[in-house]
């Protein structure tokens, strides 16, 4: 479940990247906190 997961967050962060660019720093950060905590 968690790839699931990880893919879903993935493609949010691609389309980001494409249609925000300016903002992709900001959301970086919080998807690899996110990713960080799933991990404990």
């Amino acid at each position: 479940m968690k790839e699931v997961i990880g893919f879903g967050i993935f493609m949010l962060v691609m389309a980001l990247v494409f249609s925000k660019p300016e903002q992709v720093g900001g959301y970086f950060g919080k998807v690899v906190h996110s990713f960080e905590q799933a991990k404990q």
